[in-house]
């Protein structure tokens, strides 16, 4: 990696890589720590940055990059927590599937050997079964916690559009079932990061405590768009894991600030400047009410 110009590693190596290796596809797996959608900290981090600084890939980077030489078709993390719908945003316009964990992955991560002796023996799969295969293959063996196929296609949009709804019906009720949410909140599958929620459970979880036909049709709306979004869900069968239904969703519950290395960044304009979902989706105005009232 060149030393703080993280922004540009990226283009480089995918331009390298198309030049010298032309392909129908290409697969893009990024490798390191990885950190939610948080900023300026673990997601592919470069300890060895400009001024004694470290840098890191931050997702706006990645979009930057990603938009700078085509895009790719399958995006893989052996990352922790990376299958968010924020997360997610910011790739579908460069990619057409992501295979990540919602939870941490350790040692192993992606099984690289049986996802290239899998495109070798069946090169003509296509960019979906490829995707899904490659959660498949990574499995076993894998000492992660979750792993998920997501397509970054129309099934994406219609999350997106189903949790724009369901959050601004959330909303329109705050005053009289804030509090309700916030049980249901508490309730939900949560991961190595807490403010980090298995989305289809939140949505399980509110339905279960609002009794409200409105609402009741909204949670089952996104249910449902998970489910058809996400093509390959694996947890590794601990109870600890048993929520997990392939894409999380950021819903803190106090603050809508994140400070871990630096705190210079002001994470909530990171959220709903530089994150598509953040920026354009009501979910960002759920939260700016649950937490501020």
């Amino acid at each position: 990696m060149k030393q703080g110009l993280i922004p540009q590693t990226l283009p480089d190596f995918i331009t390298y890589c198309k030049t010298n290796y032309p392909a129908q596809h290409y697969i893009l797996c990024f490798w390191d720590h990885g950190y939610s959608w948080y900023p300026g900290y673990y997601v592919v981090r470069d300890e060895t940055g400009a001024n004694g600084k470290a840098d890191s890939l931050d997702l706006d980077k990645q979009a930057t990059a990603l938009s700078a030489v085509g895009g790719v078709d399958v995006i893989g993390c052996d990352q922790c927590q990376q299958a968010m719908i924020e997360n997610c945003s910011v790739w579908a316009p460069y990619a057409k599937a992501v295979c990540a964990s919602e939870d941490t992955v350790n040692n192993t991560g992606l099984n690289n050997t049986g996802i290239v002796s899998n495109l070798q023996a069946n090169p003509a799969m296509s960019v979906e079964q490829a995707a899904n295969m490659m959660g498949q293959t990574t499995t076993s063996p894998t000492d992660s916690l979750t792993y998920s196929v997501i397509q970054l296609d129309s099934r994406f949009t219609a999350l997106e559009s189903a949790v724009n709804t369901w959050a601004t019906d959330l909303n329109a009720r705050m005053a009289t079932d804030k509090s309700l949410y916030s049980t249901a909140r508490s309730a939900t599958q949560a991961f190595a990061d807490t403010t980090e929620l298995d989305l289809y459970d939140a949505a399980a979880k509110i339905a279960a405590k609002v009794n409200d036909p409105v609402i009741d049709a909204d949670c089952a709306a996104v249910m449902t768009a998970v489910n058809n979004d996400v093509t390959f869900n694996w947890t590794n069968g601990s109870s600890k894991e048993a929520g997990a239904h392939g894409i999380a969703i950021w819903w803190p519950s106090g603050s809508l600030q994140f400070k871990l290395n630096d705190a210079s960044i002001d994470d909530w304009a990171y959220y709903t400047t530089k994150i598509p979902f953040g920026a354009g989706n009501a979910w960002s105005t759920f939260l700016y009410h649950f937490v501020n009232g």
